[in-house]
C-alpha cells in the first residue's frame, strides 16, 4: 500500500500539536506536510505579556522550519484553493494532493475592514502591535493626562479574556511607573465580559475592571475611526450619544483587537456553505467533505443558546490531539474512541504578577458550567510555567 500524505493547514497552536502528534502515531514513512504563510511561530498567550514589557518576543517565537528536524516538511506559502473533490491543495507555486487533511488556518485579522484602524491603533494581536502598544504606553511619562482605549472592533473575535487582560495590564504597566493621571478605558459590542462563560464569570471580570479604575462600556459597536483627530465614533447603543446620534469618544492611545474574517482559501473550497467558517462535527472535528477536518479558529461549533465556541487555542490544541488519533487509527484500520469534550481554561493576567483562572465545560448542553477562581500569584506562577511547558512541548 502506497505511504499516504496528510496536509496539515496552518501551523499555530492546533496545527503544530495535531501535527506532532502525528508524526508520533504514524509509521515513520508516512508524510505529514505542514503549510503556512508565515515563517515563524509566535505562541499567542504571551503576546500581551510583550505588551506589558515582560517578555522578549525571541522568547515566545520559534522558527517553523524547525518542522523539518521532526520529520515532518514544512512549506511557506499561502494557501491559494482548496479542492475537496480531487483531494488537493494550491499555495502559491505548486499543487499539493492529500490522502487526509487538517485545516486549522486559523482567522485572518483584518485591519482594514475597519475605517481607520491600520493608521491609528496598535494591534495587539501581534508582535509588533504589542511592542509598538508598550513603548506608546511608557510615552505618557513625558506628559500629563490622557486616556487609553482598548477596543474591541467586531465579534466574533479569538481568545476571550484578550481585551480584559489589555485593559488590566496596561493599568498595571503605567501605575508601576508612576503615570497615574492616565485613563483606561475599554469598548467593545460584547453585553458583559466573556459572555460565553456566562453571567457570572462576566460579573467577577467587571469587579476586576471596577477595582482597578477602568471603565468598560459594553454594547458598543464601533462605525470608524478618525486617526487625525483621535477620535472613535460608535453606533447608537442606548447610551450617552454625541451630535447625529452616535457617540463620539476621544483617545490618546488606541489598542486594539481588529476585525476578524475567514481564512483565505477556504472561498470556493466547499466546506462552508457560505464560506463562513467551517461547520465540524462537534465530537469528531470532521468536515462535509471526506477524509478533511477542521480545528482551532477557522470552525465553528454550535454550543448552547445559539452561542458558538469561543477561538481559543485551548480549543484548538485539544481539538488537534482527537484529530491525530483519528487520523492515525484510521490509517492503521484501527477503530477510534478518542471524542472532542469541550473542556477549556485560560489564565485571566491582572498584572501585580498575579493572574485569575477561568476553567470549565464550554459545550453543556444546558449552558457553559464555567468558574473564575480569584487573582492570585500562584496562577500566574503557573502560567509561567505552562508558557515554558508549552513551548518545550509543543513549538516546532
Amino acid at each position: 500500500m502506497a505511504n499516504k500524505t496528510i496536509l496539515v493547514l496552518g501551523g499555530g497552536i492546533g496545527g503544530t500539536v495535531v501535527a506532532r502528534r502525528l508524526r508520533k502515531l504514524t509509521d515513520p514513512a508516512e508524510r505529514i506536510v505542514v503549510v503556512d504563510k508565515e515563517s515563524s511561530f509566535c505562541f499567542p498567550p504571551s503576546l500581551l505579556w510583550i505588551m506589558a514589557g515582560t517578555r522578549k518576543p525571541h522568547r515566545v517565537t520559534r522558527d517553523m522550519a524547525n518542522f523539518r528536524r521532526l520529520g515532518i516538511e514544512f512549506l511557506q506559502e499561502p494557501v491559494v484553493e482548496i479542492d475537496t473533490k480531487e483531494q488537493k491543495v494550491t499555495t502559491k507555486t505548486q499543487v499539493i494532493g492529500y490522502d487526509r487533511m487538517v485545516v486549522s488556518l486559523g482567522t485572518r485579522l483584518a485591519p482594514e475592514k475597519l475605517e481607520g484602524f491600520e493608521k491609528a491603533a496598535h494591534n495587539i494581536y501581534s508582535v509588533k502591535g504589542a511592542l509598538d502598544a508598550r513603548d506608546q504606553l511608557m510615552s505618557f511619562r513625558q506628559k500629563s493626562g490622557g486616556k487609553v482605549v482598548i477596543l474591541v472592533s467586531s465579534l466574533p473575535y479569538k481568545c476571550p479574556a484578550a481585551p480584559y487582560e489589555a485593559a488590566l495590564l496596561s493599568k498595571w504597566v503605567l501605575d508601576r511607573h508612576g503615570i497615574t493621571d492616565v485613563a483606561v478605558e475599554l469598548y467593545t459590542p460584547e453585553p458583559f465580559p466573556m459572555p460565553v462563560a456566562g453571567k457570572e464569570v462576566g460579573a467577577q471580570v467587571s469587579t476586576l475592571l471596577e477595582e482597578n479604575g477602568i471603565k468598560a462600556y459594553f454594547a458598543h459597536q464601533v462605525d470608524s475611526i478618525d486617526p487625525d483627530n483621535r477620535q472613535l465614533t460608535f453606533f447608537p447603543s442606548g447610551g450617552e450619544t454625541d451630535t447625529g446620534g452616535t457617540r463620539l469618544v476621544p483617545y490618546d492611545i488606541l489598542l486594539g483587537i481588529p476585525p476578524h474574517t475567514p481564512p483565505h482559501g477556504l472561498k470556493g473550497s466547499g466546506l462552508s456553505p457560505d464560506d463562513g467558517f467551517i461547520p465540524v462535527d462537534p465530537e469528531t472535528l470532521q468536515t462535509s467533505a471526506d477524509n478533511v477536518f477542521a480545528i482551532g479558529d477557522a470552525t465553528k461549533l454550535p454550543i448552547a443558546d445559539g452561542k458558538m465556541l469561543p477561538k481559543a487555542g485551548v480549543f484548538a490544541e485539544a481539538e488537534g490531539k482527537v484529530v491525530a488519533a483519528e487520523i492515525a487509527a484510521g490509517l492503521k484500520g484501527k477503530p477510534f474512541n478518542a471524542r472532542f469534550d469541550g473542556n477549556g481554561q485560560c489564565f485571566l493576567e491582572t498584572g501585580k504578577g498575579m493572574a485569575g483562572f477561568a476553567s470549565g465545560n464550554f459545550t453543556d448542553s444546558s449552558g457553559p458550567k464555567v468558574s473564575l477562581k480569584q487573582p492570585s500569584t500562584r496562577w500566574h506562577l503557573l502560567k509561567v510555567a505552562f508558557e515554558r511547558w508549552w513551548l518545550w512541548r509543543w513549538a516546532p
